[in-house]
C-alpha cells in the first residue's frame, strides 16, 4: 500500500535541511492508529528553494508592471507563466543538498523545476527526518493516511 506525504519547502541553511511546515496538533477528525510499518512506501515531495536573486528580480519586474506613474510603458502588461518560469531559478546547491540528504538509489523525479519526488520506505523516511510517521484513520471516511506527528504529541498519544 502506498501513502502520500508532502513536505513543504525544505531549504538549505549552512548545508542543513530545515522542515518548514509541520502539524502542531493532530489533524481534525483523524485518530492516531500507531506508527507506520517500516516497509510501507511513502512518496516524499520536496519543494526546492528558489535563488534569492530570482525572487528579487521577479519582485522588481512585478512592481514595474503595477506602477502606472513611474513605469507607464509596462503598466498592466502582466507576465505569462513561461516568463515567470524563465525568471525563477532554482538553486543548484539546494538540489544537490536534497539529493545528498535523500541518499537513495530510488528514482528521483521532478514535476517542475522546483519540486523533487521520490519513494522511500517509512524506515528510510524516519532515518532521514528523525521522526517516525504515524498512521491515522479518518473518523468519518475510515481512510488511512500517514502524517508526521509533532514530537511533543508523541509523548501524549502513545
Amino acid at each position: 500500500m502506498k501513502f502520500l506525504l508532502s513536505l513543504l519547502l525544505l531549504q538549505t541553511i549552512q548545508s542543513q535541511l530545515i522542515l518548514h511546515e509541520q502539524h502542531q496538533s493532530i489533524p481534525f477528525n483523524w485518530s492516531p492508529m500507531g506508527f507506520a510499518d517500516d516497509n510501507e512506501l511513502v512518496q516524499l515531495t520536496i519543494a526546492v528553494k528558489y535563488s534569492l536573486n530570482s525572487i528579487a528580480s521577479l519582485e522588481k519586474e512585478l512592481i514595474k508592471r503595477s506602477d502606472p506613474i513611474d513605469h507607464p510603458t509596462t503598466y498592466g502588461k502582466w507576465l505569462t507563466r513561461n516568463q515567470v518560469d524563465a525568471m525563477m531559478v532554482v538553486s543548484k546547491t539546494s538540489i544537490s543538498s536534497i539529493i545528498k540528504w535523500l541518499n537513495t538509489s530510488n528514482t528521483i523525479t521532478t514535476t517542475s523545476k522546483s519540486f523533487l519526488s521520490t519513494t522511500l520506505t517509512a524506515k528510510e523516511y524516519k532515518e532521514r527526518v528523525g521522526q517516525p510517521l504515524t498512521r491515522y484513520q479518518h473518523r468519518l471516511t475510515g481512510r488511512f493516511n500517514l502524517f508526521l506527528t509533532p514530537k511533543q504529541l508523541l509523548l501524549n498519544t502513545h
